[in-house]
């Protein structure tokens, strides 16, 4: 292990409650909190001794990628604020998580906690600490994978959150694979619930698309899919992240979609 690399344990002796008041200390009057009022300093080292005493999980961390200090404002009225998640969310605010790795707790960004995220049902991500990172997939009913996940993928957390369509062509609509805070998947999936409804079923009724090729770079297939696409059917290629987008009448959008999946195929050997 590095030697730059810190443990912070149980194995000190310290209170499980402060009191934070200025330069003010009183005796605890509830366990496991902090009690704060007003602008308040906060030791981010003495936030993990806690979190390790309450927990008995050690913490590793890279002590360069961490502030000193943070402050916490709470008003007037005196605030408990529970440890574990008055670190989280100190920690959320540098882009960095807390996550379990084995026998330890790590201090990774968020990014790469992505690696190290607890999987876990829909159904289930409600009763988990909100600064939590979690991954989970969601099964969609009607909508395209391709299509919900790009309207999802700017309200994932920045540097720290992922939306992934997963696709069988022979199965529409998919999947989506979610991966960020718990907090955050909530709300993706209460916006996942809203959006995946059934389509209209007219044969006329608008419709749009957004298809990511797996096999084939869109550029190569434009032509054929601009020549299936006529005049009732607009497609246009997203370069940068291999995508063709199509917008037209429900059935005509349909029938070219079909043509693109048969055109994204492996490639023979």
């Amino acid at each position: 292990m590095s030697t730059q690399l810190r443990i912070f344990t149980a194995a000190v002796l310290v209170a499980a409650t402060f009191t934070l008041s200025g330069a003010q200390e009183a005796k605890p009057e509830a366990p496991e909190t902090y009690r704060l009022r007003g602008l308040t300093e906060v030791k981010v080292d003495e936030l993990m001794r806690l979190y390790s005493a309450q927990t008995g999980r050690p913490i590793i961390v890279q002590p360069k990628t961490l502030p000193d200090s943070v402050s916490v404002l709470t008003g007037e009225a005196e605030k408990n604020a529970g440890v574990e998640s008055l670190l989280r969310t100190t920690l959320a605010q540098y882009r960095l998580a807390l996550v379990q790795v084995g026998e330890f707790d790590q201090i990774v960004p968020t990014v790469e906690a992505l690696t190290w995220a607890r999987t876990v049902k829909p159904d289930e991500v409600k009763q988990i600490e909100p600064l939590l990172v979690v991954r989970t997939v969601v099964t969609l009913k009607h909508m395209n994978a391709n299509a919900v996940a790009g309207a999802l993928r700017n309200l994932s957390s920045r540097q720290g959150g992922l939306v992934q369509p997963v696709v069988d062509v022979g199965r529409q609509p998919g999947a989506l694979l979610i991966c960020d805070f718990a907090e955050n998947v909530r709300e993706l999936l209460a916006v996942v619930e809203l959006i995946d409804q059934p389509r209209e079923k007219a044969p006329d009724a608008l419709r749009s698309e957004v298809i990511t090729l797996q096999h084939t770079q869109a550029t190569d297939i434009m032509l054929a899919v601009q020549s299936a696409c006529g005049e009732s059917v607009k497609a246009g290629v997203d370069v940068i992240n291999n995508r063709v987008v199509l917008s037209g009448s429900n059935e005509q959008v349909q029938r070219v979609m079909d043509v693109v999946n048969k055109l994204d195929q492996p490639k023979a050997n």
